[in-house]
């Protein structure tokens, strides 16, 4: 129905931060153990692919207004998620150190260009507070906001308003 299908734009929007962010960033230092074990990477070699991804991750950023303006949002997000999982999976297979520098660079644009701020682009289509609408586009946007954007797995303090 009609009525629920917001929600149901909610929930998919709240598991592609949870793939796009919340493994993504969350998840990846629990690999970092058999890395080094398995691998044999050393403990720079680990600690470098998080400072990569978060370069990455930043510069991928500086471009998100043109790659929304050329792909349509629902394309956008698709794509990002769809590199998350690519690269995530990826990772699982890779044993050389320069491929999976490769992989974090793919991994830490994909968290950019896919995280919040495509999100909430899908978001604001949906729900709008003070719509006059009579639907469910009444409800206060940061209810949805804040329920899709727990799929990120980050606690915060509400009244600091910091992690």
């Amino acid at each position: 129905s009609k009525r629920f299908y917001p929600w149901l734009i909610c929930f998919g929007c709240l598991l592609a931060e949870f793939v796009v962010i919340g493994l993504a960033c969350n998840l990846l230092g629990t690999f970092f153990p058999y890395m080094q074990s398995e691998l044999g990477f050393t403990n720079t070699q680990t600690s470098s692919l998080v400072t990569v991804r978060s370069v990455s991750n930043a510069l991928a950023a500086l471009f998100l207004k043109k790659y929304y303006e050329k792909f349509d949002v629902r394309a956008g997000l698709s794509l990002s998620v769809f590199f998350a999982r690519l690269s995530f999976a990826a990772l699982s297979v890779n044993k050389n150190y320069i491929l999976c520098v490769a992989l974090i660079i793919v991994l830490g644009s994909a968290v950019a260009l896919g995280g919040i701020y495509g999100v909430t682009l899908i978001l604001k289509r949906w729900f709008r507070t003070g719509s006059t609408d009579g639907g469910i586009k009444e409800w206060n946007t940061y209810l949805v906001y804040g329920t899709c954007h727990d799929g990120r797995g980050e606690c915060y303090d509400r009244q600091r308003g910091r992690p």
